[in-house]
């Protein structure tokens, strides 16, 4: 009688604690929210970054550059096999191919520039312009649930806890910065998984601007590894870098 009273105590406490958990999942509004505070605590409005890219099957890691203006820019430069690769990003426009024929693409193929600088004239402008973001990747910013990265509990905004087949945005509970992106695609009648992890917010080379290493998986399969090297934080970017065809 008193091992089963004990059980069903457990039971319920432990019932208790599922609930009191669940409470503290905030609103997707409110995560971003806290999201555009602490980017507008940095300061920041130009972003140069150097990359050193190990890609799949390649035996040899490639230089990239990266730079990021505010707001929602992003010029990704990548050396390889004797040529120079760009994509440019400039809010909801893209382009990518090799230097001077760039190719506009049908969207934006990278978030990142667009959670680290969101425009916006204000707090309130710049939240609405983060949801309307995440609605373009086809998120579900109704839906927020908790998932863990390692040891780093986080809020998952489009999806319930293993629905991976859902686009999705990981923020950090704590930091709350960006960590990871799930994008889902239907390919001759099944779906890919693209995952791109945003590791190491806070390192020496980086700081809080800017992750030390960005991972792309696809299928569970891990295709580039980009660590940073080097990080340069407010040094002018000229606009012409973003020009799109």
């Amino acid at each position: 009688m008193l091992r089963a009273r004990v059980r069903t105590a457990s039971l319920v406490l432990a019932l208790l604690v599922t609930d009191s958990a669940a409470a503290y999942v905030l609103p997707a509004d409110f995560v971003l929210r806290m999201l555009v505070e602490k980017r507008r605590r940095l300061g920041i409005a130009d972003i140069t970054v150097t990359l050193s890219t190990e890609i799949d099957r390649k035996t040899s890691a490639v230089e990239e550059r990266l730079y990021i203006k505010d707001p929602e820019k992003m010029r990704r430069v990548r050396t390889e096999d004797g040529g120079t690769k760009l994509v440019v990003i400039a809010a909801d426009k893209a382009a990518a191919g090799p230097e001077g024929a760039l190719k506009p693409l049908k969207a934006a193929p990278d978030i990142l520039p667009l959670l680290l600088q969101p425009a916006g004239e204000d707090l309130e402008q710049t939240q609405s312009r983060l949801v309307a973001t995440l609605h373009r990747f086809d998120i579900d910013t109704e839906v927020v649930s908790l998932g863990r990265l390692g040891n780093t509990v986080a809020y998952v905004i489009g999806a319930k806890p293993n629905e991976a087949d859902k686009a999705q945005l990981w923020i950090d509970k704590e930091s709350f910065v960006p960590l990871k992106i799930i994008t889902p695609q239907k390919k001759d009648a099944k779906i890919e998984t693209t995952e791109v992890r945003w590791l190491e917010f806070g390192s020496a080379v980086t700081g809080d601007w800017f992750p030390r290493v960005i991972e792309v998986w696809k299928d569970g399969r891990r295709l580039e590894r980009s660590e940073a090297t080097k990080v340069e934080i407010n040094k002018k970017i000229p606009d012409t870098l973003f020009t799109l065809p």
